[in-house]
């Protein structure tokens, strides 16, 4: 279920998911996809959106939108990750008071645009389609992590059954709701010292998290992922790209083979400076040795 709401500071409408979609990656965007769609129906082209999981609370002072020059279509802010420690494992969320110094930057609001979409597996932030300046500015404080212990559980739960490209790491995450270091290996810090102790959450910061979570080692492999074709947000493509940006998180360097490739092109492209390669090729002799070949449709 999910709520649109106003500014006067009530519920419009909410927005209930057909069926329950044991695909939750592909749940997850087109659930976000359906709340768009009905916040746009009502909105204007001056109108901002802002869209907030239930467990965030953010801070910017947000009669600023509506001062802001016409070039700036989005604001990217900085979410941290709350934990729940031992000296408050049995008070409130509210009461949290330590966090992760490790913060990821992903855009909380933007302009009601015509390009908005969401239509990758696990999308959490929304693909903009137009060009202009992204306002870095603001905080989230996210609590998924620091509901209760119970909560923390069934989080744990919840990823490691509909999730199997996260499925290791929240199963190691098991049993280790009090946390006295992040869940990537630093130390906690209070919300009054985000600015400076925060340090952004880094593909190799999450790559050696979870080698050491699940008892890898750190070698690094070379892998070539090929597939007859990858031309839309469908079936074996979707799936390649998951895979190939999971396999990027662990610090592995990825190669993808396709001789036909167009939509998707734009998604690989967007991680291409962090490490991750796109080949396309007819002459796949041409390509380097990898460590690992893993093939479909061809």
């Amino acid at each position: 279920m999910f709520v649109v709401g106003t500014d006067a500071g009530f519920v419009r409408q909410v927005v209930h998911g057909a069926y329950w979609d044991s695909n939750r990656g592909r749940a997850n965007y087109e659930n976000r996809a359906a709340v768009l769609a009905a916040a746009q129906k009502e909105a204007g082209p001056q109108d901002w959106f802002v869209y907030l999981d239930a467990d965030e609370r953010v801070e910017f002072n947000w009669s600023d939108l509506f001062n802001l020059p016409q070039d700036v279509i989005a604001v990217r802010m900085k979410l941290f990750d709350f934990y729940i420690t031992a000296d408050d494992a049995h008070q409130d969320y509210r009461a949290r008071r330590w966090m992760g110094p490790e913060y990821r930057p992903i855009i909380m609001a933007y302009r009601n645009l015509p390009t908005l979409r969401f239509r990758t597996l696990c999308q959490r932030e929304v693909e903009l389609g137009t060009e202009g300046t992204i306002l870095e500015s603001g905080f989230v404080k996210h609590y998924g992590k620091a509901v209760s212990i119970e909560q923390w559980e069934e989080t744990c739960k919840y990823y490691s059954t509909y999730f199997p490209v996260w499925a290791a790491k929240w199963n190691a995450r098991k049993g280790k709701a009090i946390h006295t270091r992040s869940d990537f290996g630093y130390d906690l810090i209070r919300w009054e010292d985000k600015e400076e102790k925060g340090i952004p959450l880094t593909p190799q910061i999450e790559a050696s998290a979870q080698r050491h979570q699940s008892g890898q080692s750190d070698q690094k492999l070379r892998i070539l992922l090929a597939n007859h074709h990858l031309l839309d947000f469908t079936g074996s493509e979707l799936f390649t790209f998951t895979l190939a940006d999971f396999l990027r998180r662990l610090g592995h360097e990825v190669t993808v083979y396709s001789p036909y490739i167009d939509k998707l092109r734009q998604r690989f492209d967007s991680i291409g400076e962090k490490g991750f390669t796109v080949r396309i090729c007819v002459n796949p002799s041409k390509l380097h040795a990898p460590d690992i070949v893993s093939r479909k449709f061809l």
